[in-house]
């Protein structure tokens, strides 16, 4: 069983709202109360490096191998939060 990666911030927080439902690595999306929103952002390299079935040096190897997709994925997630990010650090 894979673990999933579900955010909740304020409206406020997300860059483009309109595209939000529509963009490629949203799976679920719920607007909330009070002006929030709880949304599940995935890709199935989740499911690779989630795989508990993996000994330790097959794990490196693989999130190795994965280092450049992970990085555009938490990229792409810094960029759906910008306003969020774009504080100081």
């Amino acid at each position: 069983m894979s673990t999933r990666k579900v955010l909740i911030t304020r409206f406020e927080n997300v860059g483009d709202r309109k595209t939000l439902p529509a963009h490629p690595n949203i799976r679920n999306l719920w607007e909330m109360p009070w002006g929030y929103v709880l949304f599940e952002f995935y890709d199935p390299v989740f499911e690779l490096v989630d795989s508990p079935g993996s000994s330790p040096v097959e794990f490196a190897n693989l999130v190795k191998s994965l280092r450049p997709k992970l990085a555009d994925l938490a990229n792409e997630e810094r960029r759906l939060l910008s306003p969020l990010y774009s504080g100081r650090p």
